[in-house]
């Protein structure tokens, strides 16, 4: 969990310091690990770490201690705790349109 670098303003002017060595332990105990970065506004933004990993790669900065992440690098990948939670209940099921799956994911199926 990171707090924003910015005390207050528009979402798109937060920003994040992430600790590449945290990051990497962090992906070596589980590699579906996720930052929570919470915004200025209170705002909570679910990223995975493989996301902020491969930033700080594509920016050649995997060797340094630190990297900063803005808002506008995670807007369209983020997802809110909510959604999360959801993905974490269901597993890695991706949208498979099987009505008995579909049925399991409700909770209206037969082993429920």
């Amino acid at each position: 969990m990171k707090k924003s670098h910015q005390t207050a303003g528009a979402a798109d002017s937060d920003r994040w310091t992430i600790k590449l060595s945290q990051l990497s332990d962090l992906l070596a105990t589980s590699p579906t690990a996720a930052y929570w970065l919470i915004g200025a506004d209170g705002e909570i933004y679910v990223v995975p770490a493989k996301l902020l990993h491969a930033h700080a790669a594509g920016r050649h900065v995997v060797d340094q201690g630190t990297f900063t992440l803005g808002y506008c690098e995670i807007r369209h990948s983020a997802i809110s705790p909510e959604g999360y939670f959801t993905y974490l209940t269901l597993g890695t099921w991706t949208g498979c349109t099987d009505q008995d799956t579909v049925a399991e994911a409700r909770g209206t199926g037969q082993g429920n």
